[in-house]
């Protein structure tokens, strides 16, 4: 906990400007408060979805994580270990070398 307290201070105090912390914001409401999907959503599309989740985020728990599969049963799912909710900053090599795959495999 006391090192997602301090990475969260890092990014919100040195890496963010003021406008883009609160256009994240902006963009989580407008996502909660405009959008709801199915799992027929993409019946007829026909690109691929990747799903990148950890085992131990707070932000995505079992629960949701289950819910998020059921939702896109045809994903490619990968799930991290151990890196809480920032995959993609603590283990970034490996975070991009599975986008990159994915991206790969659809070209």
């Amino acid at each position: 906990l006391e090192f997602l307290i301090a990475f969260s201070t890092e990014v919100i105090r040195f890496r963010l400007t003021r406008s883009q912390l609160i256009a994240g914001f902006e963009r989580t409401v407008d996502y909660h408060t405009n959008y709801t999907f199915t799992p027929h959503d993409l019946a007829d599309w026909p690109g691929h979805v990747l799903l990148m989740m950890s085992d131990d985020d707070p932000v995505t728990p079992a629960s949701v994580r289950e819910a998020m599969i059921e939702l896109y049963p045809g994903a490619q799912v990968r799930l991290f270990h151990g890196t809480g909710h920032s995959a993609a900053t603590t283990r970034q090599e490996e975070y991009l070398g599975v986008l990159e795959a994915f991206i790969a495999q659809r070209s």
